[in-house]
């Protein structure tokens, strides 16, 4: 089995069914993995920001989700996936710091990553089937290429599976503990 760390702003692909791709550190950062079943394609990014405004580096789409969405779209198409076959499960988005200003809550970076990534999936038609975001702990995302099992694993929790993308009829799990 092959592990690909996808570190932060980082897209990383795989048709290998015996690749392992692991997003590490999701606090405020989402983790994005798309899939298809068909080709069992998949890949994830580990995007940082909610837009390109917020980077100044064009070199790294994979750090604002205006960019990583459709750059993982692209990479993942070059593989041999087909847009419409394509579905999408998304993690992170923690708020590890209380943003107070004036007393009123704002929304933490954290939460405007996980709005702004599914704003991209839905304009790009890729459906999201499961997610496991905000909170207040970060998170390990996983994508089994095999089988298209993603999990998740907060800090000092089991690992948990949370959906299964490899067949046509992918969907939710019901999260239960361990592999």
């Amino acid at each position: 089995m092959g592990k690909i760390v996808v570190s932060l702003g980082e897209i990383k692909t795989s048709g290998n069914r015996d690749d392992v791709l692991v997003g590490v550190a999701l606090g405020s950062c989402v983790g994005v993995v798309m899939y298809d079943p068909a080709v069992s394609v998949g890949g994830m990014a580990h995007v940082m920001l909610p837009d390109s405004a917020f980077s100044v580096s064009s070199s790294e789409p994979g750090k604002t989700a205006d960019t990583a969405i459709p750059a993982l779209i692209e990479a993942l198409k070059s593989l041999g996936a087909q847009h419409e076959r394509i579905r999408a499960v998304i993690a992170g988005g923690a708020s590890l710091l209380p943003i107070a200003l004036a007393g009123k809550q704002q929304q933490g970076i954290g939460a405007k990553n996980t709005e702004a990534v599914q704003a991209q999936l839905l304009k790009r038609c890729i459906p999201v089937i499961a997610k496991d975001v905000g909170g207040a702990k970060g998170r390990t995302m996983k994508l089994y290429m095999e089988n298209g099992l993603i999990t998740t694993k907060k800090a000092e929790n089991q690992e948990e599976n949370l959906a299964i993308l490899g067949n046509r009829k992918a969907g939710r799990l019901k999260l239960s503990s361990g592999l």
